[in-house]
């Protein structure tokens, strides 16, 4: 996926066409069954309508229907319109990569695709007829992993699996447990000083549906050879390396296990964040631009100073924390004190999500500390919808026009002296300007918002 993704950046035309037959890439990832070849070619703007020599779409060329209807029901391109002019493509993915094998009663060994350093050895009579075996890797400890911390007033980052060594691997087979030993090698993601003692934890799959206490720890501690692990397993379920001391308490235990289950639903750690920036052709100074983001949180700083540098200002600098989110999960953003619609914003892992608005302040806000308004995003469970989290936005206000004296009245010029003095004139006095109720600050019920 990251080879097509870097060929399309160095300039590769992703719907170029075969002079032979006219068959796109995405014809050509079809007919051979890559899937994430097409993934990827989607994700980078492949389109799905071309038409080859023989007129036919790639879909139409598949070579089974399992990837046919996973073009068809998770990666066509959807367009969504978000303000006027401006439009987005989005494309799903979701899938993790299941690696399937077939052992029987001889010897094998099982090596995984996505770590080479991993690997299954099945001695001879394990099984005793034709048994079909699954993996799939869980990466853990990665970049979308990291959320900042702060001790002692340092900021730093750390994973949220930082009492996970490993990758969790998940192994499955079709038909009964082996009645041998297995010998697991599993290689781990960091570097350990000599004393660390290890164990390999497995986590019942089954129990996990009853939340019970589905975590095993392996009694023999493993053998580290080559910065992998080798442990004897007496049968298939999902694995991970942890340290002895963070699993000898229950509460460690169940920690442990809600770190695993989250890596098996794919969760990383998300956080939102607003921008806001001024209209300047706007002549009354009223409208700004607001945006409401949903990232991983280890991008999330990158993000913000790329707004930053567009000309917006920050608002809340994660002050919300970050989430524990799967991909694709949905969120609806209202803005506080407006007509209550909202809109979705959903969690990509590999992709920025955002949401834009227009707001525009009522007339009469001059005072900057009330020139602002909160942003509520909140998820539906069900019938009912939980606020998550809000964020501040705060606003310029157009600068206080100067109040207005009111013009002082004509006074008829005094007639000259006659042979009789006058009678003395009294000059009233000047009446006093009144208040204009126009400059009289007022916090307005709502801000109009523009969808």
């Amino acid at each position: 996926m990251e080879d097509i993704e870097t060929l399309v950046e160095l300039g590769m035309d992703e719907n170029i066409a075969n002079k032979v037959n006219g068959d796109t890439p995405l014809h050509t990832a079809l007919q051979t069954g890559a899937q994430e070849s097409m993934e990827a070619l989607l994700i980078v703007g492949a389109k799905t309508n071309v038409l080859n020599r023989d007129g036919k779409k790639a879909e139409e060329v598949a070579r089974n229907n399992v990837i046919k209807d996973s073009l068809q029901t998770k990666y066509c391109p959807l367009e969504v319109k978000l303000i006027p002019e401006t439009t987005c493509v989005c494309a799903v993915y979701v899938r993790a990569k299941r690696e399937t094998c077939c052992i029987g009663e001889d010897k094998a060994m099982i090596k995984s695709e996505m770590n080479e350093h991993f690997s299954l050895d099945i001695p001879k009579g394990a099984f005793e007829e034709e048994t079909s075996l699954s993996l799939k890797v869980y990466e853990t400890n990665t970049e979308d992993d990291m959320v900042h911390i702060s001790e002692n007033e340092v900021a730093k980052e750390q994973s949220i699996n930082a009492n996970i060594l490993t990758d969790v691997y998940q192994i499955l087979i079709d038909g009964n447990q082996p009645k041998k030993g297995i010998t697991l090698q599993i290689p781990m993601d960091r570097d350990l000083e000599g004393d660390d003692e290890l164990v390999i934890a497995a986590l019942n799959e089954r129990s996990l549906s009853n939340e019970e206490d589905a975590l095993e720890i392996i009694d023999v501690p493993p053998q580290t050879i080559s910065g992998s692990l080798i442990v004897e397993i007496s049968h298939f379920s999902i694995f991970v390396a942890t340290w002895k001391l963070k699993v000898e308490a229950e509460t460690d235990k169940l920690e442990l296990q809600k770190a695993i289950c989250d890596t098996l639903k794919k969760k990383k750690p998300a956080s939102f964040f607003a921008v806001v920036k001024k209209v300047i052709e706007d002549d009354q100074g009223l409208k700004h631009v607001m945006i409401v983001e949903c990232n991983v949180a280890s991008k999330s700083q990158k993000r913000l100073d790329s707004w930053v540098e567009k000309g917006f200002a920050a608002q809340n600098q994660m002050e919300t924390g970050s989430f524990m989110m799967c991909p694709s999960d949905t969120f609806y953003v209202t803005v506080e004190n407006s007509d209550g619609r909202e809109r979705k914003i959903q969690f990509f892992p590999c992709r920025n999500s955002f949401q834009p608005y227009t707001l525009t302040l009522n007339q009469g806000i001059y005072d900057p500390d009330e020139a602002y308004c909160h942003a509520i995003i909140s998820q539906k469970k069900g019938i009912e919808t939980e606020e998550v989290t809000r964020l501040r936005v705060k606003m310029t206000p157009p600068p206080k026009p100067p109040s207005q004296r009111t013009p002082s009245p004509i006074i008829s010029p005094i007639p000259p002296p006659t042979t009789s003095p006058p009678p003395t004139q009294t000059i009233p006095p000047l009446p006093l300007p009144k208040p204009r109720s126009d400059t009289i600050d007022k916090r307005p019920e709502f801000l109009y918002v523009d969808y």
